[in-house]
């Protein structure tokens, strides 16, 4: 993607509407990162980065059942914080305005190279 493609879909999130030559933008949404000490939670977000998407279901097959609380928990605070969305079959999957973001702050954190 790069810098140009994250400042292009930057750009193209922000537009509100388009009337004859005129397109009304809205200030870019503010992606901020929620409280990321936990390990476990670094970790779903590297399996949502290298599954591209996955469901609660495959989510709790990952970490046990016993671990389905924690798994709602989770996806709705990084949902509310804009790191992730949710696709047409119920999949997470990490936002493509964040996704830059995401694999830099996975890089230096060597769960990437």
């Amino acid at each position: 993607n790069g810098v140009i493609g994250v400042a292009l879909n930057q750009w193209i999130a922000a537009i509100q509407k388009m009337e004859d030559h005129d397109i009304y933008l809205q200030a870019p949404k503010k992606i901020e990162f929620p409280d990321l000490v936990k390990t476990e939670l670094k970790n779903l977000i590297y399996q949502l980065f290298i599954h591209y998407n996955l469901t609660k279901s495959e989510l709790t097959r990952l970490y046990g059942k016993e671990n389905a609380k924690w798994i709602e928990r989770s996806l709705n605070s990084l949902e509310s914080a804009g790191l992730i969305k949710i696709n047409e079959r119920d999949a997470y999957s990490i936002n493509s305005l964040a996704k830059p973001y995401v694999e830099n702050w996975l890089s230096e954190l060597g769960f990437i190279k």
